[in-house]
């Protein structure tokens, strides 16, 4: 039977990583950023919608959004893991009440747990060498002589998406609009909690306790 597992956790929290993994259990990785921009490259009538939004530099709607993840569950039928959808309440709700008419249902949330504090510093301490593209973090794996690369000497630089100001309003929209779909998934019994700060193979075998044995705990 197929199973559908929403992915969530704040920006910063490790889902890409364990996305990956998970993927390689046998389930499909949904990404919402992914699917918008198929859907614009396909040049269907969504997508030509979806262009102008995006152009305008507007939100693509939750109504948008949910056909498009309404129309990936009726083209795939083997496992799915959504990740970066439901992204809010009213996303969430659309999205159970779809998937009753199909007969299926979220079946696993897996919440990577990490502090708010922790987030900041894994996305406000990235920075790379724009010469030999190494990447580190001043925070947990910082460079030996202050902010010069270790391999050819070259001052690091920072993206913009990881600058402290834009880090904190993406945790800001985050804990606003997502941060609520932990409880509304607890209270319907399906949300496992992980802790995201342990090693990145502990979470992984975590999470395939879970997806295995329904909990974290063996057997």
């Amino acid at each position: 039977m197929r199973k559908i597992i929403v992915l969530l956790g704040a920006p910063g929290s490790g889902k890409g990583t364990q996305a990956v993994f998970i993927k390689e259990m046998g389930f499909k990785h949904i990404s919402t950023g992914e699917i918008l921009r198929e859907e614009v490259k396909k040049g269907t009538e969504l997508g030509k919608r979806v262009k102008s939004i995006m152009e305008k530099g507007e939100l693509v709607s939750d109504d948008i959004i949910n056909e498009l993840m309404f129309n990936v569950v009726r083209e795939n039928s083997g496992g799915l893991l959504f990740d970066g959808y439901p992204r809010n309440i009213t996303q969430a709700e659309s999205f159970d009440e779809f998937l009753k008419g199909e007969n299926l249902k979220v079946d696993y949330v897996i919440y990577l747990d990490v502090s708010e504090d922790i987030c900041k510093k894994r996305l406000s301490g990235r920075f790379f060498c724009p010469e030999c593209k190494k990447d580190y973090n001043i925070y947990f794996s910082p460079p030996k002589n202050d902010r010069l690369c270790d391999n050819c000497g070259k001052e690091l630089i920072q993206r913009d998406d990881d600058k402290e100001n834009v880090v904190e309003e993406r945790l800001k929209v985050y804990f606003e609009k997502t941060y609520p779909l932990i409880e509304y998934y607890e209270k319907k019994k399906v949300l496992y909690r992980v802790n995201g700060e342990k090693d990145v193979i502990e979470i992984k075998e975590d999470i395939e306790k879970i997806l295995k044995n329904g909990s974290i705990k063996e057997g």
